[in-house]
C-alpha cells in the first residue's frame, strides 16, 4: 500500500517535471516570436502562463515534500516493526527455554497441601498431551 502510494507520487513528480520543461520551452518560443505590436495582447497570456508555471512549481515542491514525508514514515515503520519482531522473537525464545527447563511430567508434581482442594484426578493421557505440544513447537 505504501509502495503503491510512493509509486504514484513518483509518477506525479515526474509528470510535474515534464510539464515544467514543456512550459519553459513554450516561454522561450513565445519570447522568440514576440512582435512589438503584439506585445500588449501577449502580455496577458504571458502573465497567465507565468502563473501556471508558478502553480506547477508549487505543486511539484509540495509533492516532493509529501514524498519525503512518506519515505520517512516508511523508514520509521520498518524500524518499529523490526524492533517489535526482534522483541517478540527474544520473548518467545525465553519462554520456550523456561518451558523446556520446567518440562517435568505432570504426574510427578507434588500434591497440593491444602485440605480444601478436592482429590487429584489423574490425567487421561498420563500427561503426554503437554509433552506432545512442546515437541510440536520445538520442530
Amino acid at each position: 500500500m505504501i509502495t503503491d502510494a510512493l509509486g504514484d507520487l513518483e509518477k506525479c513528480v515526474d509528470t510535474a517535471g515534464t510539464q515544467l520543461d514543456s512550459l519553459a520551452l513554450k516561454i522561450t518560443d513565445v519570447e522568440k516570436n514576440l512582435d512589438e505590436n503584439d506585445m500588449e495582447g501577449l502580455e496577458t497570456g504571458m502573465m497567465e502562463l507565468l502563473e501556471s508555471v508558478t502553480e506547477v512549481k508549487n505543486e511539484y515542491q509540495n509533492l516532493r515534500k509529501d514524498l519525503q514525508e512518506v519515505q520517512q514514515l516508511q523508514k520509521e515503520m520498518t524500524c518499529s516493526l523490526r524492533y517489535q519482531l526482534r522483541t517478540m522473537t527474544q520473548t518467545f525464545h525465553v519462554l520456550k527455554k523456561k518451558i523446556e527447563a520446567n518440562n517435568l511430567p505432570i504426574t510427578s508434581l507434588p500434591l497440593p497441601s491444602s485440605s480444601s482442594c478436592p482429590k487429584q484426578v489423574p490425567l487421561a493421557d498420563g500427561g503426554n498431551m503437554a509433552a506432545k505440544m512442546l515437541n510440536r513447537h520445538k520442530n
